[in-house]
Parts: C-alpha cells; sequence; structure tokens
C-alpha cells in the first residue's frame, strides 16, 4: 500500500505528469508499463521510467488509452 503514490510523487518531482492514481483489484506481482503504442519504446519518457523503476516488463497496450494516457504505470509488489 502507498507504493503508487510514492513513485507518483517521484515523477511528479522529476517534471512528469502524473493523471490519475488507483488501486488495482488484484495484487500485481511484477511493475508493468504500457504504452498505447511501439513508437513510445525509444522515448526519453520510457528510458527514464526504466531507471528509476530497475527491470519492469513493457507491454504495447492499446487500452492503456482508457486512462487518459500514452504511458501508464503499473507499479508490482517487486
Amino acid at each position: 500500500a502507498g507504493e503508487a503514490n510514492l513513485v507518483a510523487r517521484l515523477i511528479t518531482n522529476l517534471g512528469g505528469q502524473v493523471v490519475t492514481i488507483g488501486n488495482s483489484e488484484t495484487d500485481q506481482e511484477e511493475s508493468e508499463i504500457w504504452l498505447v503504442s511501439a513508437d513510445l519504446k525509444s522515448s526519453v519518457t520510457l528510458a527514464f521510467l526504466k531507471s528509476i523503476l530497475g527491470p519492469v516488463s513493457i507491454k504495447i497496450e492499446p487500452k492503456a488509452v482508457e486512462y487518459r494516457a500514452d504511458i501508464v504505470v503499473i507499479v508490482g509488489k517487486r
């Protein structure tokens, strides 16, 4: 509990824009980053997120747009 808030605060403090923070209905073991399109794989933003989150699964997930974002960070237990 509270991990997403810590990550959101870090992203905000470093100049990123956090659109929303919420809780999943199920526990997520591993952190994930969803990209709305494959074009974002080479973005500076993704490189930055990977540097602060460590090893993380990257998925092309068009439904990320439902969250009003190009990139969605799912904070897992690890």
